[in-house]
C-alpha cells in the first residue's frame, strides 16, 4: 500500500518549487535532518529525495512544512492545491507563525497535539497528546 503513495511524486512539484523559493530553507533542512534520524533514512536519502520522502511517508512533518512556506503558500495563492494533493495531518495543530519557530521541530506521533505558543526555540522535541497554548495566563515561549 506504500508503493502507492509513489504515484503521487510527480504532484510533489508545488511542495519542490515552495521549498525553493522559501527564504527558510535552513529551517526545513534542520526538520528534515530530525525527521530523517528519528526514522532511520539518515544516510540513505539527501535533498530534494530526502524532502519527497519524508513528506510522503510522515505526515507529522507536512503540518510543520506548510508552517514554514505558509508565505510563499500565500504569495503564490497554491497553500490549498497542496492540501488536496498531499493532505496535511488532522489530529496535528501548529499555530504559530514560521518565522518564530526555530530550527529543528520534530513532533513524534502528533496526535492529538496542539502547538500554539508564542515562539518556539531550536531543536524542540514534542511527542503526543501534549497541548500547548493559551491557558488564560498567556501564550508560552518555548
Amino acid at each position: 500500500m506504500n508503493k502507492l503513495k509513489y504515484l503521487r511524486t510527480p504532484f510533489l512539484i508545488l511542495h519542490i518549487l515552495c521549498y525553493l523559493l522559501c527564504k527558510d530553507r535552513e529551517k526545513i533542512k534542520a526538520d528534515l535532518v530530525c525527521f530523517t534520524k528519528a526514522y532511520g533514512y539518515d544516510n540513505k536519502y539527501t535533498g530534494v529525495e530526502r524532502l519527497v520522502r519524508i513528506l510522503l511517508f510522515c505526515k507529522e512533518y507536512r503540518n510543520i512544512f506548510y508552517s514554514q512556506v505558509s508565505t510563499v503558500q500565500k504569495k503564490w495563492h497554491i497553500g490549498f492545491l497542496m492540501e488536496i494533493l498531499l493532505p496535511s495531518y488532522q489530529f496535528l495543530s501548529i499555530g504559530t507563525n514560521s518565522d518564530k519557530i526555530g530550527k529543528g521541530l520534530f513532533v513524534e506521533h502528533g496526535n492529538s497535539t496542539i502547538i500554539h505558543a508564542n515562539s518556539i526555540g531550536d531543536n524542540c522535541w514534542v511527542n503526543q497528546n501534549v497541548t500547548i497554548g493559551d491557558s488564560g495566563k498567556g501564550i508560552p515561549d518555548i
